[in-house]
């Protein structure tokens, strides 16, 4: 399929439930004002409402690139590019590697300038680096703010079965009130029973399967990761078991990616340390 020379789509984006939703519209609006003006035809808009510019995978963006792929138009309009992208090294490869391998261009609407114009990549990496330098300062007050809520005993987010978390009293931020962990009584029994029969010698399969068998529901069902499975396995009970959380230790940042900030390991009263020797961090 052979585009029109003037089809273009139109990508916006807005990145959380916290920002106006009208946001994609405004960017709508101002693209196709640019392709009014250009002479351009409108062939297909795109919109991801409330989702990050920090990764691609995004329902709108990849029927956008699927239908680039079928040669359904021959430029992006974009109100500015961090819509497209606010990862450097995913901008880059979007804008001139897939997309120019299928002729398709970007056009940024805020400069006007289009990914094949002479002097386009310099601008444009330029751009991208500023857009990807902000993400990196949010990250990385966002790790502090997370850090400080560790220190102060607070939850850094998560889940452990076995325990809840309660909105602390008078937070001194009403608007970003922190969470305490709390033992949630139920759930906390069924905790118990599992460290008192593996205790006794029974099996981690057998375990798991007295509990499916009193129909419990596992700490994972209905989750994002276990949309299909469901119920009690051996290998949820043996990540109980070793889980440290149950014996009171409790670690900041062990898990927290591979992005270089350094890992966070308990001191011996259970607060969080600097460990140097670690260079992870996911943000």
């Amino acid at each position: 399929m052979k585009a029109n020379p003037a089809a273009v789509a139109i990508y916006a984006r807005y990145s959380t439930d916290r920002q106006d939703a009208r946001s994609i519209d405004d960017q709508i609006r101002r693209c196709r004002a640019l392709a009014a003006a250009r002479g351009y035809s409108v062939s297909a808009e795109y919109g991801d409402a409330a989702i990050s510019g920090t990764h691609t995978d995004r329902a709108s963006l990849q029927r956008l690139m699927a239908d680039a792929r079928r040669g359904a138009f021959r430029s992006v309009l974009v109100d500015d590019l961090s819509r497209l992208s606010r990862d450097l090294g995913d901008f880059w490869r979007l804008t001139f590697s897939e997309f120019a391998s299928m002729g398709v261009r970007v056009i940024d609407v805020t400069t006007g300038m289009a990914s094949d114009d002479r002097g386009a990549r310099m601008a444009f990496g330029a751009m991208a680096l500023i857009s990807d330098g902000f993400i990196q300062m949010i990250r990385t007050e966002t790790h502090r703010g997370l850090e400080g809520r560790a220190l102060a005993g607070f939850a850094t987010g998560g889940k452990t079965y076995g325990f809840t978390t309660v909105v602390e009293p008078n937070p001194p931020q009403p608007d970003h009130p922190r969470k305490a962990r709390v033992i949630a009584t139920e759930a906390a029994d069924i905790v118990t029973r599992i460290f008192e029969y593996c205790a006794g010698g029974m099996a981690l399969k057998k375990i798991a399967a007295l509990l499916n068998e009193e129909r419990i529901p596992a700490p994972h069902d209905g989750g994002k990761g276990n949309k299909r499975a469901q119920g009690w396995g051996h290998t949820t009970i043996l990540a109980m078991l070793r889980n440290e959380q149950y014996i009171g230790t409790w670690t900041w940042n062990r898990d927290a990616g591979r992005r270089g900030q350094g890992h966070r390991r308990p001191d011996r009263t259970g607060r969080p340390v600097y460990d140097k020797s670690s260079r992870r961090d996911r943000d």
